[in-house]
């Protein structure tokens, strides 16, 4: 079933508070600048009746979203500014973009039925324009609506200011202030002191300093607060075993081959008990947590289920290839 929505509204939330005018400039690390210029998305379902027990009516759940965002921006206050070269955010106080909306189809046939490219509809954009994505709004935040059945809301943060886990950090501390709580995860942007932007050289001598000035309880509650991109992938290759020198020179191989494009590569990313269905904005915890598609050949996106007992896989294939995708008896038996 193809899903309607209708946009309501589109404005721009600022900041409860200036960002002070030392903060103004956030260098990219190197982790940053060399993560893609997309949006990173995840979608939150809420039971209706949830709301309905609570008697929160449409305009009452805008306006406190709205200055609850308003609110939370200030410790996260480069979502409020713009990417400006892929060395910096100029953290202006611009803001972070709110659409409203309402979907005329009902939610729990797509939860039931889910369609990646359907499910794109409620987030604000696919990102995939590389020019708009380095000055686009960030985060983006999407309510949507329906007369009967489910709510949603989606947040995108662009990928060059946060993972994944960064980004569920950031909907648990809205929806914390949501609830009129003080949120545990107060953001460091200090991502760029350990990984300095095009120079690794920076690197050990900044971990050597670490080291020598915070103790273990303190490095620990440091990386535990980091906001920023904290991966990098890890290659394997399929086939017999053989000695620690064989595999490096497979390794090796494998990289050149992947430079050259003759080999064909597939991805994965687990964003399993990643805290996603804690993400309460004080009506409940989510029915179903989900991403879209992203604009790679290949990627799998594995999510925990609701119940926290099973893995859910979100692929982005090509259409070519979803036939013998679909056909494949190793995955027709799980």
């Amino acid at each position: 079933m193809a899903l309607e929505v209708e946009i309501i509204s589109d404005e721009m939330i600022k900041l409860s508070s200036p960002t002070p005018t030392h903060l103004r400039i956030l260098k990219l690390s190197l982790l940053d600048q060399i993560a893609p210029p997309i949006y990173v998305p995840l979608i939150f379902f809420y039971n209706h009746h949830q709301l309905e027990l609570q008697n929160l009516s449409r305009h009452r759940i805008l306006a406190l979203l709205k200055q609850s965002l308003s609110n939370i921006l200030t410790d996260f206050y480069p979502l409020a500014g713009r990417i400006q070269d892929n060395s910096s955010i100029n953290c202006n106080d611009l803001g972070a973009e709110f659409v409203e909306a309402r979907v005329h189809t009902s939610l729990s046939e797509i939860i039931q039925n889910p369609n990646m490219e359907e499910l794109k509809k409620l987030q604000i954009s696919s990102g995939e324009d590389e020019k708009v994505m380095l000055r686009v709004k960030i985060p983006s935040l999407y309510v949507s609506h329906t007369r009967n059945s489910r709510n949603s809301v989606a947040i995108c943060i662009s990928h060059k200011i946060a993972d994944g886990m960064s980004l569920v950090a950031f909907a648990n501390a809205l929806a914390a202030a949501s609830r009129r709580e003080i949120p545990k995860f107060k953001p460091s942007f200090d991502f760029a002191s350990v990984f300095p932007p095009r120079d690794l050289s920076g690197l050990e001598s900044t971990q050597r300093t670490l080291r020598k000035q915070k103790r273990a309880p303190e490095r620990r509650r440091l990386l535990l607060h980091m906001f920023g991109n904290c991966w990098r992938p890890a290659i394997a290759m399929s086939g017999a075993e053989g000695s620690e020198a064989e595999l490096v020179g497979k390794l090796r191989g494998s990289v050149d081959m992947f430079i050259k494009g003759g080999v064909e590569f597939s991805n994965f990313s687990s964003w399993c008990r990643f805290p996603v269905y804690e993400v309460d904005f004080g009506w409940g915890k989510p029915v179903w947590v989900c991403t879209t598609t992203l604009p790679f050949k290949n990627l799998v996106i594995l999510m925990s289920t609701p119940c926290g007992e099973g893995i859910e896989a979100w692929v982005n294939i090509v259409e070519e290839d979803l036939k013998m995708f679909e056909q494949s008896q190793q995955l027709v038996i799980h």
